[in-house]
This record gives structure tokens, sequence and C-alpha cells, in this order.
């Protein structure tokens, strides 16, 4: 009887855990970005359909409004000034202008479509955040990227205040993955990268490796430049980001 007991307690107890294991079959999920509605061919906020938000800044009074915009199973935060008609964060774009350079053309990706010549595709500016809300899919294994055009012209040109990139100089986004508050893991890519010998300029779609940013709340992405001044970064602080690659693991029984 000792023995049928403490059998029937081990085959209980591996039930137990076994209810709790995440499943095997992981489901991956491929973020496009296809499914935004867009006017003109971009969605940068200027519906005004986020949260409004009056902010008191050195200039005086500014409107902001504050939305996350939602594709597949991921949230894009978005930031729309009106009074300068302007955005950062994320804005979703189908604008494929190759040729113009200049802040006028600040929706285009060089690459002339979106990853795998789809239509659409994510843009960042400034700083981006991607957020993730749904519990199971929050592990990123890939994304690509490439450079805006405006971005490219002024790297391989200049633009403006922005001079043209030469050797030692890079132009480089870094993704940082966040859990809750804190910063878990980081990885940069060169946009453009003139050191050591290099002259690299990305114009084509870059599958970016992401499997260290396992369970992850948010992915934030940010610049930096060898092209600078005391007020900041000079070449235009724009990404193109598409084909957002996830894993939903679910769970068996138990969460």
């Amino acid at each position: 009887m000792k023995k049928l007991n403490a059998l029937l307690f081990v085959a209980i107890t591996a039930l137990f855990f076994v209810s709790c294991e995440k499943n095997d079959d992981k489901k991956t999920i491929v973020v496009d970005f296809e499914d935004v509605k867009l006017t003109d061919s971009i969605y940068n906020g200027s519906d005004l359909s986020g949260t409004k938000t009056v902010e008191s800044t050195e200039w005086g009074n500014i409107t902001n409004y504050y939305k996350n915009i939602q594709s597949g199973v991921i949230q894009l935060l978005n930031i729309y000034t009106a009074d300068y008609y302007s955005w950062k964060g994320f804005a979703v774009s189908a604008k494929r202008d190759v040729k113009t350079n200049g802040y006028q053309n600040q929706y285009s990706t060089i690459a002339g479509s979106g990853a795998a010549g789809s239509k659409q595709f994510g843009l960042v500016f400034e700083k981006g955040t991607i957020c993730f809300p749904i519990p199971g899919t929050n592990h990123v294994k890939s994304l690509m990227l490439t450079n805006t055009t405006w971005a490219y012209k002024a790297i391989t040109e200049g633009s403006g205040m922005a001079r043209k990139l030469a050797a030692g100089d890079y132009f480089k986004v870094i993704l940082e993955g966040y859990k809750g508050e804190v910063s878990s893991v980081k990885k940069e890519i060169y946009l453009a990268d003139f050191r050591d010998g290099k002259s690299v300029v990305v114009k084509d779609w870059l599958k970016v490796d992401l499997t260290a940013f396992d369970d992850i709340d948010s992915l934030v992405f940010t610049f930096d430049s060898t092209d600078k001044n005391n007020f900041g970064i000079l070449t235009p602080t724009y990404v193109c980001v598409d084909n957002i690659v996830l894993e939903d693991w679910g769970y068996n029984g138990l969460n």
C-alpha cells in the first residue's frame, strides 16, 4: 500500500508540472504593418485620435496626442504635435521615393518597398517604442531594418546641417529590450559604418537576429552618429522597420 501511494504521489506531481509547462508547439507571428490604414500612403497620428495632452515647455504650451498604433499583436507608440504638425516615435508608411533628398521625403524607404516587396512598413523617428501587450507573444526572434531615403542621402551626399559621412564616421540604431522599467538586453546595428576602412551604408532590408531579446515587455529604438553638435545628432534619426517575427509560446493548463 505504501508503495502504491508513493507511485500515485509521483504521478500526480508529474501531471502538475506538465500542466504548468510551456506548450512545445510554438506559433510564429509576423507583424508586417499591412493592417494599418493609411491616408495618402502614411499614418503619423495627424487624425488626432490619440489621447490629448497639453504640456508646458520653455516655448509655451504644446498640444500632443499620444496613440498606440495597433499592428497585429504589437502596439507602436506615436506622438503627434498638433501645434507644429509634426510627429515622433512610430509612423507607418508606403512611401518609396528613392531619389528625393530632404525633410519633405521623410517617409520613404531607400529600399523602394517594404521587406520582401511588401507595400507598408513601420518608421521610427527620434525614439521609437514597441509594446507587447499580450502575454506569450513577447519572444522576439528577428526584424528587418533599412535606411530611409532622407537618411541615406544625408549620409552619402549631405543634407541641410547634416554632413556627408566620411572615414571614421558611423550612424547606428540601438535596440534595447525592457522588462518593466529595467533594460535587460541591448544590440547596436550600424546603418552606416565608415570605421576601420569600411564603407557600408544599408540600402536593402537587413535581417537582425533578436533571439537574445526573450520575454521582454517593450523594445526601444534610439540613435547615435558621429555627426552631431551641442544640440544633438545631425544625421536624420530615422529607420524603417518591417517583418517583426515573434513566437507565441502559450501555456498548457495553469498560467
